[in-house]
């Protein structure tokens, strides 16, 4: 009976297996997620992902400092969106953690200026580290050694990818805010804002104009930064699989904590650690991007990304491109 057993396990596996293969076989897309699943574990994708984690909390704080410096320049001249805002910190993050906020805020309109001084010293800082990091972990999910620059000429590259980042990032969230402002004044206009379904309408465009500008963010970091020419149709498919999968991640991270910060036991730790759990998320998903880029055709799987890819209409040039 035991070997009978035994027997019809093997044979479960040796069935599974087969179709597993015929899967792929008949999906060329399922092969390409595991061709660049096995890429990014081969290239110690979750590593790197910790790291770009790590860089990525320390630049939080600067930037923390700066938007409330620059909230505290608005509020300071606006009494009344003061004590609103006040109210509203006291009304939806109740308990010791809401006054913590509340007196973060009165510090901050009263040293606006220390604080934005700070906040951008701190942005510099961290964030040309960050992209530097960002830019090995990138290359070497690429399988490709760092390019070497000078210590200037790495720094003044850096600062212009972060300063191009800003600028994306800034275009995404307009585009995002407009379009979703833009939808809604539309359906009151032509009275459409109490029709059945309407909601759904705006809230699916805000997530399509979401989308768009999160290609643009991912376009410059998962096109820009890594020392390889990548053909336009890849591009747009990367930096598509990018967007999609950030916006799942950033409903997820929106939903979690608003969950946490109504429960006064969980407000104070729980929102930092959802951040830090978020951060790597976004990490690993991207650096897995990366890697589905890179194997973006058979020829170019981990075992086979450093010998000559034969040219194809979405295939990779593995050649580092000469400067940044």
């Amino acid at each position: 009976a035991e070997a009978g057993l035994v027997g019809r396990a093997k044979g479960l596996r040796a069935r599974a297996a087969d179709d597993w293969l015929a899967s792929k076989e008949r999906r060329p897309g399922v092969s390409h997620i595991v061709r660049g699943y096995q890429h990014y574990k081969a290239n110690h994708g979750d590593h790197l992902a910790a790291a770009i984690t790590y860089f990525s909390f320390l630049a939080i704080f600067p930037l923390i400092l700066l938007g409330a410096s620059v909230a505290g320049f608005v509020l300071a001249s606006q009494p009344h969106l003061t004590n609103e805002l006040y109210d509203s910190i006291r009304k939806n993050v109740p308990g010791e953690f809401g006054t913590t906020l509340v007196n973060a805020v009165k510090s901050a309109i009263t040293n606006r200026a220390s604080v934005g001084a700070v906040g951008v010293a701190g942005m510099l800082l961290t964030g040309l580290g960050w992209i530097a990091n960002l830019r090995t972990a990138i290359d070497s999910v690429w399988g490709l050694e760092p390019a070497k620059r000078s210590f200037l000429k790495s720094k003044l590259s850096d600062g212009l990818v972060l300063l191009g980042l800003a600028l994306g990032i800034g275009v995404s969230l307009g585009l995002t805010a407009f379009g979703t402002a833009a939808g809604g004044n539309l359906l009151r206009w032509t009275h459409l804002d109490h029709v059945t379904g309407a909601g759904i309408v705006t809230a699916v465009l805000g997530i399509a104009l979401g989308i768009a500008g999160s290609m643009v963010v991912f376009g410059w970091m998962l096109i820009r930064l890594p020392d390889v020419h990548i053909s336009r149709q890849n591009a747009i498919r990367t930096t598509l699989l990018a967007a999609i999968g950030f916006e799942i991640l950033k409903v997820a991270g929106t939903y979690y904590i608003a969950r946490v910060i109504r429960s006064p036991a969980l407000a104070a730790i729980a929102p930092v650690v959802g951040v830090l759990v978020w951060i790597d998320l976004v990490s690993r998903f991207m650096l897995f991007c990366v890697a589905w880029s890179a194997t973006a055709t058979p020829a170019s799987a981990p075992e086979l990304l450093m010998e000559e890819v034969p040219p194809g209409p979405i295939a990779p040039s593995p050649q580092p491109r000469v400067g940044v």
